[in-house]
């Protein structure tokens, strides 16, 4: 069974977390990678698939530290 994933990254290029996430998306699909966003009311932002029982759902965070700053931080829940 895979373990969750964490991933974080700083940043001192403030951007609306909207858009990142849509950057993120795109870089995904320009990859060749199935991506399905998630509604409001679900637990996750993207869904990602690989062949027929491959998946992964993720989940971003952004934190705002002031003078442009951010803390992303995303989980890959499977």
């Amino acid at each position: 069974m895979p373990w969750p994933r964490k991933f974080a990254v700083w940043t001192e290029d403030w951007r609306d977390p909207n858009e990142r996430l849509k950057s993120f998306e795109a870089d995904l699909r320009k990859a060749g990678i199935y991506v399905r966003r998630g509604g409001d009311y679900d637990r996750w932002d993207l869904e990602v698939r690989a062949g027929l029982l491959g998946f992964a759902r993720l989940l971003m965070a952004v934190e705002d530290h002031g003078a442009g700053n951010q803390f992303v931080r995303s989980s890959a829940l499977a």
